[in-house]
C-alpha cells in the first residue's frame, strides 16, 4: 500500500484501482495535480459501465460537467444528481440534452467534495478535493470501491439523507396551493 498511497497524474488511472482491489477502503494523497477527470476515469470502471453518479460540489466547474457529459455521451452515464452550495442549474442543464435525467439541487452546506458512482459492479466513493484544474496544495482523499453496505453508507449517509430532504422540499413546493389561505395571518411587513 505504500507505494500507491501517493497518487499522480501520469499513473492514477493504473495505480488508484490497484490501490482500490487491494484495499477497497483506502486513503491517499496528491499534490493537487490529480483533476476530476483523471479520477473518475480511474475509478468509474470499478463500478462498471452503466452509471448513477452523485456529485456534491459547491460549484462545478465547466470542464467537470463537461467530463460528465462526456460520460453521458458514450452511454455510461444513465443518470445524475448534483448537489451544490449555490443555484448552478442553467450553468449544468445546458451541457446536456433536455431528456437526459438529472437532477440538480442546492444547498449551503456543500463546502467540499463528494464523488458517489453507483454501477452494476459496485459503488465507488471518492471523498476529497474535485478540480477541474491544478491547484497547487497537499490534498487528502477517502475512497471506496465495493458492494460493503456499511462501508457505503459510512461514507454516504449523511449527504443522501440531505438529498432525501431536497427533493421533499422540492416535491412539496411544487405541490403547494399558488393562492393564500385566508386563514393565515397577514405579515405585518
Amino acid at each position: 500500500m505504500e507505494q500507491y498511497n501517493y497518487q499522480e497524474p501520469c499513473c492514477i488511472e493504473r495505480t488508484l484501482p490497484a490501490l482500490l482491489r487491494e484495499h477497497p477502503m483506502s486513503a491517499w494523497q496528491s499534490n493537487g495535480d490529480v483533476t476530476f477527470d483523471r479520477i473518475i476515469k480511474a475509478v468509474s470502471l470499478l463500478a462498471g459501465n452503466s452509471l448513477n453518479i452523485i456529485l456534491v460540489h459547491p460549484a462545478p466547474e465547466l470542464p467537470i460537467v463537461q467530463c460528465l457529459a462526456w460520460y453521458h455521451r458514450r452511454g455510461w452515464l444513465n443518470a445524475l444528481t448534483i448537489l451544490t452550495q449555490t443555484e448552478q442549474t442553467t450553468d449544468i442543464r445546458k451541457e446536456f440534452p433536455n431528456d437526459f435525467p438529472i437532477e440538480i439541487l442546492t444547498h449551503k452546506s456543500v463546502t467540499d467534495g463528494l464523488l458517489i458512482i453507483q454501477g452494476e459492479k459496485g459503488q465507488v466513493i471518492v471523498q476529497g478535493p474535485l478540480h477541474a484544474a491544478v491547484v497547487p496544495n497537499v490534498e487528502r482523499f477517502t475512497t471506496y470501491a465495493g458492494n460493503d453496505k456499511d462501508s457505503i453508507a459510512m461514507l454516504t449517509a449523511t449527504t443522501l439523507s440531505r438529498i432525501a430532504v431536497l427533493r421533499r422540499k422540492k416535491s412539496k413546493n411544487k405541490t403547494a396551493p399558488t393562492t393564500t389561505s385566508t386563514d393565515e395571518c397577514p405579515n405585518p411587513q
